[in-house]
């Protein structure tokens, strides 16, 4: 029992818009962090979904890995390593927060872990779009 899966629903009718990096990040005035630095590195949230079907998700820092799938508008992530170590390695309540919801127009994603109170608008790296 290696692998959880976080269903993604998303609008976009073709894979290849979802391919690339997407970064947003939380309002870091809010988190419970009293080191501005540190806040702002919690509060960011990097999503890179891969032609060849891995993703890497790094959510405050945490880095996430796996497998992605789409079918017609859900797009189901299979986690396989968090903090590079087999999820099933990892305590059921650290496996129970594993949950991720994405939405998606083409040019934006709305990202929520299980922990958000609401929605992170993820954009595509300035990097990509040259």
């Amino acid at each position: 029992m290696g692998i959880f899966s976080a269903v993604f629903l998303t609008g976009c009718s073709n894979n290849r818009a979802l391919f690339g990096k997407w970064e947003g990040d939380r309002d870091w005035k809010k988190l419970p962090v009293s080191n501005e630095l540190a806040a702002r590195a919690f509060a960011a949230v990097n999503l890179e979904l891969k032609p060849n079907g891995n993703f890497i998700l790094i959510d405050g820092g945490i880095p996430f890995t796996g497998s992605w799938v789409r079918t017609g508008d859900t797009i189901r992530l299979d986690i396989e390593t968090y903090f590079n170590k087999s999820v099933g390695s990892q305590p059921e309540e650290v496996r129970n927060l594993m949950e991720f919801s994405l939405r998606t127009d083409g040019t934006s994603l709305w990202y929520k872990s299980k922990s958000d109170t609401s929605e992170i608008i993820l954009k595509k790296s300035e990097i990509q779009k040259s």
